[in-house]
């Protein structure tokens, strides 16, 4: 392995792919070498919702955070299966995890 590639290869082998978006968007939860594992929700412009299709092995993890104000907008997760998420302010996140069945919450600032 080339010194050029030790970043690409590290993201894979750690599966941290991060994305960042405006709008509503669909989850990749696998394809290949692609997953999406950090969604950042960077001054949407309006209410967004971020749909999270069923995982592809036990243990996959996806977070979403909302890295600038809101500005009295909603950020709204729905997972396909399991239980949505709004996300109302600057910092606030949701992390989930696959279970095989389901997505299960297992950290967020929503309370």
């Amino acid at each position: 392995m080339s010194v050029a590639n030790w970043g690409t290869n590290e993201v894979r082998w750690l599966d941290l792919y991060k994305k960042t978006i405006t709008e509503s968007y669909t989850v990749i939860v696998g394809a290949d070498h692609y997953r999406d594992s950090i969604i950042i929700c960077d001054d949407c412009a309006a209410d967004a919702t971020i749909t999270l299709p069923d995982g592809i092995y036990i243990g996959q993890r996806v977070v979403i955070l909302v890295k600038s104000d809101v500005n009295n907008k909603t950020v709204t997760v729905t997972p396909d299966n399991g239980t949505g998420s709004s996300l109302t302010a600057e910092n606030d996140f949701v992390e989930e995890l696959w279970s095989g069945e389901n997505w299960i919450r297992i950290a967020s600032t929503e309370t």
